[in-house]
């Protein structure tokens, strides 16, 4: 299957802020590694299992240079004070056999509850549907409250039973829209 960059974000200005969602791209390695450190040890663990976790050089080189035909990854960065910091992070990797993808979302703690969460999951399906894709899933801890309401509000259906210490939820995409994607977004400042 060919690439296909979402009509959703090329590159996208969410507001005169200086946030912006974007593809990731190869020059980000050290802004991830400084957002990985920055999060909390809940946060690490939820995403990559260990609390922990600490990137290496070549780790960050690897996610910041995803093969185009099997990722889509996306960051959402912010400057402040002339700084540039990455406040989240989504991406997809594609399953050729389901022509699914599995999703992550990581957002940088002192962001949550702010709406970049959901921003950063309809980048990630309306970028699913237009490359064709038949659906999404998300794998999730049973204590990840905030990737489960996520999920869920984001149509996901939750396929594994309830008390599996690993839930599985599932969104089905439709055909793909041509449509032109309207991206709100309220005054977000961290608390």
């Amino acid at each position: 299957m060919k690439p296909i960059q979402s009509p959703v974000v090329q590159v996208c200005h969410l507001a005169a802020s200086g946030m912006q969602l974007r593809h990731i791209a190869p020059s980000d390695s050290i802004l991830m590694g400084a957002f990985i450190a920055r999060l909390s040890y809940a946060s690490r663990y939820f995403r990559f299992g260990d609390g922990d976790f600490s990137a290496s050089r070549p780790q960050l080189d690897a996610l910041c240079t995803p093969d185009p035909d099997q990722v889509t990854h996306f960051v959402m960065t912010c400057d402040r004070d002339g700084s540039l910091r990455v406040m989240a992070s989504a991406r997809y990797v594609i399953d050729s056999e389901t022509q699914t993808g599995e999703v992550a979302v990581l957002i940088s703690d002192d962001w949550h509850g702010m709406g970049v969460g959901s921003i950063m999951m309809q980048a990630l399906i309306d970028s699913a549907r237009s490359r064709g894709l038949r659906g999404l899933l998300a794998r999730c801890l049973r204590s990840n409250d905030r990737m489960i309401r996520l999920a869920v509000r984001h149509g996901f259906v939750r396929l594994t039973p309830a008390d599996h210490p690993i839930l599985n939820y599932r969104l089905a995409i439709d055909t793909p829209k041509v449509c032109q994607p309207v991206v709100q977004v309220n005054t977000l400042v961290p608390g």
